[in-house]
């Protein structure tokens, strides 16, 4: 399993966004309703989303891996007690 994505609501994220390409080298990915958007190298359109906000938090992280151990983890979240729906997305 990888992280595919984090999208965060922050106080100026603008800023932060200036940051993350500046000295971490992520390239920008575009703009939309004030988002910044963030990329890497790899073939996402985006690693990293920059919502302006009051007070920080993430509003959420996206994994991506094969649909055998997506299965293995649905599996193992239900036999624990939790609600579980994996999306598969192409």
């Amino acid at each position: 399993m990888k992280l595919r994505s984090i999208e965060l609501r922050l106080p100026q994220a603008a800023e932060a966004a200036a940051f993350l390409r500046t000295p971490w080298g992520l390239a920008d990915a575009g703009q939309a309703g004030g988002t910044h958007y963030l990329r890497g190298s790899g073939p996402f359109a985006y690693l990293v989303a920059l919502e302006e906000a009051d007070a920080p938090s993430v509003r959420s992280v996206t994994f991506v891996c094969s649909e055998e151990r997506l299965g293995d983890l649905a599996a193992n979240v239900a036999s624990a007690g939790w609600p579980a729906r994996p999306e598969i997305s192409a």
